[in-house]
């Protein structure tokens, strides 16, 4: 190893852990504006802070670690549900649009659009289902559960249900939408043998719309769901 690399591990190995709080704050103050310049900053900065080394950790422990514990939790679920579920949709109707377009194109193979179109079919479909459970099971319980422990109510075991079983049907469906955006990419990198203006936006809106169902599962699989899982264990344990 030469003195340049010992140099840049030496800084590396130094770097200072990112700060949660940049985080936290810019979830909290999206969902008070709720604009798309700020969806966009915070994208870029949990796209930046994931790529960190236990950055998960860091966002858990900082919320839980704050008197204010339950509106962290409760802006998560919000933020998830006002950012990346509209932007998920919209990107994918998009998308949709441009292999409606290529399929009209005699220049380009059949086949490959055709199963284009339908992997992109099966994706929607699967992403809807997944939405819809989190909008009327995994939420609603989330909230609730902020609610509760906002309030300092003292509740029976029997109060609270078990959403085990529905975390594990999300994170069956994460495998499901990894899948089908492989054989997506795998299509789309055969088509871009012939490079036109659709297939080009068609690359462009797809590295977006990967980009932000990485954040999307990140976020419920790394924080969300441990997230749940301890502040219902402290609300039985008062």
């Amino acid at each position: 190893m030469d003195a340049t690399d010992s140099g840049s591990t030496h800084s590396r190995n130094h770097e200072l852990p990112p700060d949660p709080k940049i985080i936290w704050n810019q979830i909290l103050a999206f969902n008070e504006s709720a604009n798309e310049i700020g969806r966009e900053v915070i994208c870029i900065s949990l796209l930046e802070f994931l790529s960190k080394a236990e950055s998960a950790e860091i966002l858990l422990h900082f919320a839980l670690s704050e008197k204010n514990t339950h509106a962290y939790l409760q802006a998560l679920a919000d933020y998830i549900v006002e950012s990346h579920h509209k932007f998920v949709f919209d990107s994918i109707n998009k998308m949709d649009e441009i292999v409606q377009s290529l399929s009209a194109d005699e220049s380009f193979h059949k086949p490959e659009i055709l199963r284009l179109k339908d992997y992109f079919k099966e994706l929607k479909n699967v992403l809807k289902e997944h939405f819809i459970l989190e909008e009327t099971v995994i939420f609603p319980y989330v909230r609730f559960l902020a609610s509760t422990y906002r309030n300092k109510v003292t509740m029976p075991e029997t109060s609270f249900r078990s959403i085990s079983n529905t975390w594990r049907k999300m994170v069956a469906d994460d495998l499901s939408i990894k899948d089908d955006l492989k054989k997506i990419q795998e299509l789309c990198d055969r088509i871009k043998r012939k490079m036109t203006p659709e297939i080009l936006k068609l690359s462009k809106e797809l590295q977006e719309f990967e980009d932000d169902l990485l954040i999307h599962m990140y976020l419920e699989d790394r924080i969300l769901g441990p997230f749940t899982r301890e502040i219902e264990s402290r609300i039985l344990k008062n």
